[in-house]
Formats: C-alpha cells, sequence, structure tokens
C-alpha cells in the first residue's frame, strides 16, 4: 500500500482519473539477466500497438506545484503532452501540437510531425505563458498554446547538449516498451558504474558495467528507464530512452536521481 503523505500526493491520485488513463497489470518479472529483459521487452512489444494512453508520468512545474506536465502515446510512434492542473482536476493540452509543428519546420527546415515532436528539456512558465525545450541542437521558447516560436536561452537546469538526453530527477520505472531504440551510456566519471534496466515492476536487472572513460551502447527500446550505480550502490543517474540512437552523458554535473515516490530507492 502507498501511503499518500500530503495533499499534493491525493491530488495527484485524484487528477490520475482526469487523464482517463489505465495501468498494464503486473506481468514482467525480472530475475537479474539479459534474458529476463529481452522477455519483457518482447512482452512489450506485442502490447505496444494495442493499448495507449496507458501511463501518466508526472514532470511537476515546480518543487510545491500543483501542476504537472506528461507526455502519452496515443498510437503507434505517435504521442501528445498534456498540462493537469490537480487542484481543479483540469487537463488540457500542453500547446497546440499543430502550430508548434508548423513553427520548428519552418524554424528548422525540418520535416516535423504534429504527432511525434520530440522535445528535450522540457519546461513550463504557466504564470508567464510560455514553454521552453531543446530540439534540432537549439534552444526554443513557444508562447502557450498557439506561438509564437523563438531562439531562447538555454532552459534551465544544465548545459545544452546537442547529443545527450537530460538525466532523471528521480529514478523511474519503465513504461511500456515501444520501438526498438539503441542507447549508448558514456561514463565521464573516473569510477565504474554499475547498469540496470528498471522494469515496470519486480526487481531491477544488472546489465553489466559502464568503466571510467568508457562508452557501452546496447539495444534498448522507447520508455525504457535505467539506472546507473556506484560499487557501493550509490545512485549516479537515471535515464528514460525517449528517441533513436540517445546518448547518455553521466559526468559531475549531472544530478543524481531521487527515489521513485512510494518505493525503496534499489527496488530489488
Amino acid at each position: 500500500m502507498v501511503l499518500l503523505g500530503n495533499q499534493r500526493s491525493l491530488n495527484f491520485v485524484l487528477a490520475w482519473f482526469v487523464t482517463q488513463a489505465w495501468m498494464i497489470p503486473d506481468q514482467l518479472s525480472a530475475q537479474g539477466s539479459a534474458q529476463d529483459y529481452a522477455r519483457s521487452a518482447a512482452f512489450s512489444r506485442s502490447t505496444a500497438n494495442r493499448v495507449f494512453r496507458d501511463a501518466v508520468e508526472p514532470h511537476w512545474l515546480s518543487a510545491d506545484a500543483d501542476s504537472f506536465w506528461y507526455r502519452t502515446q496515443i498510437a503507434p510512434g505517435q504521442h501528445q503532452y498534456f498540462l493537469v492542473n490537480c487542484a481543479s482536476g483540469e487537463r488540457t493540452e500542453a500547446f497546440n501540437h499543430e502550430a508548434l509543428a508548423i513553427a520548428l519546420e519552418q524554424a528548422t527546415q525540418r520535416n516535423v510531425a504534429a504527432d511525434r515532436l520530440e522535445l528535450e528539456n522540457l519546461q513550463f512558465s504557466t504564470e508567464r505563458g510560455w514553454s521552453t525545450f531543446s530540439f534540432a541542437s537549439q534552444a526554443w521558447s513557444f508562447k502557450l498554446p498557439n506561438g509564437p516560436l523563438r531562439p531562447s536561452e538555454t532552459p534551465s537546469g544544465g548545459q545544452l547538449s546537442s547529443a545527450s538526453i537530460p538525466a532523471e530527477s528521480n529514478i523511474k520505472r519503465s513504461t511500456q516498451g515501444g520501438e526498438a531504440a539503441p542507447i549508448r551510456f558514456e561514463n565521464k566519471l573516473e569510477q565504474n558504474l554499475d547498469l540496470y534496466w528498471m522494469p515496470a515492476s519486480g526487481n531491477r536487472v544488472a546489465y553489466g558495467s559502464v568503466a571510467a572513460g568508457e562508452v557501452f551502447e546496447l539495444q534498448s527500446y522507447i520508455g525504457h528507464a535505467w539506472l546507473l550505480e556506484t560499487k557501493a550502490g550509490l545512485p549516479i543517474a537515471a535515464f528514460v530512452v525517449r528517441s533513436d540512437n540517445a546518448l547518455a552523458i553521466i559526468d559531475d554535473r549531472t544530478p543524481a536521481p531521487k527515489p521513485v515516490r512510494g518505493r525503496s530507492n534499489s527496488a530489488r
């Protein structure tokens, strides 16, 4: 049983029903091997194109906010972004997806689909009515909900990298796996790190180590979560695969992840 420690937790539970999402039954069981990862990933792939809007992973607008944004899959390879106000129970599209796609297409000279927007370092300032994010190696600001779009300074929370995906602030669990997507872990620290896959439920899966100064690449899937720890069990970095050919850089600026709310840190 998960105990609700404050009003914000209660508000999130109420907002959950607003999103009309349901969780996948507990059918994944990890025993600590690559074979288990492959088996669980196969289950995810078998249901990936049959069940959508299946989970809500909240990204709170601030530490004490009652609002969060989340991304949800709406069809194979397609997704949308939403904002939820837990106090009022209101859920809205985070922005006009079509307008943003058109603006990004014009600004970057790339083909951009409204239902396939890959936005990194996404943040919202609902008081000022703007969102900031990284796209095509550039920081952008977008006036909510319809624009305009304009180049921006580097989003707060770190230096923009054209290659690295952002580290998660909390240890995550994998959501239902989507398309195959390789990921590379680049360890820029002076110590070896143990690598774990974090399945949707059950024990985490040990998946080798990333040596100091080395790069370790493996085949993963969109929505799968990974955790890196020291040999002593200290969490160093957490990542979620959200795009193809992702690069996860671990250095002295990488924020150490916090435990999942209501769950133990190690999830052993």
